[in-house]
């Protein structure tokens, strides 16, 4: 069965690669540039992981995984968090919030792989 991959990621030229990566490997992907968006796809397309930018808009990425972490039906959803923030804090701040892992930016394209394949 092809598994659904939510990508919430506001930089165009980051989320076509990680896109056509995910498609090229067989999954279905599904994208939002927002946190509005993003939250509307969890509930209306229940994807099966879901891959957030933490510095994204309407509202942030913390935002974004404290309502999926606070749905019952979505609290168990995987979620790896992605930025560019190299700081100990943002680390810290993602296992306080319940991210299912935390990958950071740049990073390539197998160790994303890794990731998926782990959680799904």
């Amino acid at each position: 069965m092809l598994k659904n991959i939510l990508i919430v990621e506001d930089e165009p030229d980051t989320r076509e690669a990680v896109e056509a990566c995910l498609v090229s490997r067989g999954y279905k992907v599904i994208v939002a540039e927002d946190g509005q968006e993003a939250l509307r796809k969890v509930k209306s397309q229940k994807p099966d992981l879901v891959l957030l930018d933490i510095m994204i808009p309407k509202p942030d990425g913390w935002q974004v995984l404290n309502a999926i972490r606070s749905d019952e039906e979505t609290r168990e959803l995987p979620v790896i968090m992605l930025t560019a923030n190299r700081q100990t804090s943002s680390l810290i701040e993602s296992q306080n919030q319940k991210a299912t892992d935390y990958l950071m930016k740049p990073f390539d394209i197998e160790q994303l792989l890794r990731f998926v394949h782990r959680y799904i």
